[in-house]
């Protein structure tokens, strides 16, 4: 009998403290038991805080910009003129964003034809609960459509230190990866330097999901890199 009564005393004191976990960081369950419970679509699912006001900074096209950072908040607190030594780069970026946000900004007219693009999004997918599978429908019309006439890198959704949300980025990564081989893209792998093991490395983490200085200086490494390719693929013969 008392071992009984300790045994569910300890699953209901584990229920609990999963439960308020949930609710607390807003875990990838989150938003469908608040759908199931209040009928109400998760909070800003395609709208962040201030979506327009970005939005509305971003539209005009820059004919000098060669490269182009496309993405969410992991993006725009990148300083990436300073990160990579080059001027003609623009960040578009969005706090929040998700895939559905920048599948729908696509048309702004700010990614000029012949740039260089590398998109990094699907975090917020996770933490908003959108299936995996959206998601990956999303970023395949992203690609699809930016691809014509500019050279586009779809980056590796990032592993975050929250275990509750790197079960859904696994599976988002692997998708990128088919996307790039079924179009015109280079698949480009964040985690294998951020997160070789599954989970954003400590030292390159501020807070669990975005990064530090020396994550953002890695991240700057790894785009490099592959800038230093195209260039040498532009030199003449």
């Amino acid at each position: 009998m008392g071992r009984a009564f300790i045994l569910i005393a300890f699953g209901l004191l584990l229920g609990f403290a999963a439960g308020f976990a949930v609710a607390y960081w807003r875990l990838s369950p989150y938003y469908r038991i608040d759908r199931l419970i209040t009928g109400a679509a998760p909070p800003a699912t395609n709208v962040p805080p201030n979506y327009a006001l970005w939005r509305d900074s971003y539209r005009t096209e820059t004919a000098s910009v060669q490269i182009v950072m496309l993405g969410d908040s992991i993006t725009r607190l990148g300083n990436w003129p300073v990160l990579l030594g080059k001027a003609d780069i623009t960040n578009l970026g969005i706090p929040g964003d998700t895939t559905d946000g920048v599948l729908g900004r696509l048309g702004d007219g700010n990614i000029p034809p012949g740039s260089t693009v590398f998109i990094l999004a699907g975090v917020n997918d996770v933490v908003r609960s959108i299936p995996v599978e959206r998601t990956l429908a999303n970023l395949e019309r992203i690609v699809g459509a930016l691809a014509l006439g500019r050279t586009i890198y779809l980056q590796s959704t990032l592993f975050t230190e929250r275990a509750g949300l790197n079960g859904d980025i696994a599976r988002i990564v692997a998708g990128e990866k088919a996307i790039c081989r079924r179009l015109r893209c280079t698949f480009v792998d964040l985690n294998a330097v951020l997160a070789p093991q599954g989970v954003l490395l400590a030292e390159y983490s501020a807070d669990g999901i975005h990064l530090s200085a020396a994550g953002y200086a890695k991240w700057a490494d790894i785009v490099r890199s592959y800038l230093l390719r195209d260039e040498g693929k532009r030199q003449p013969l």
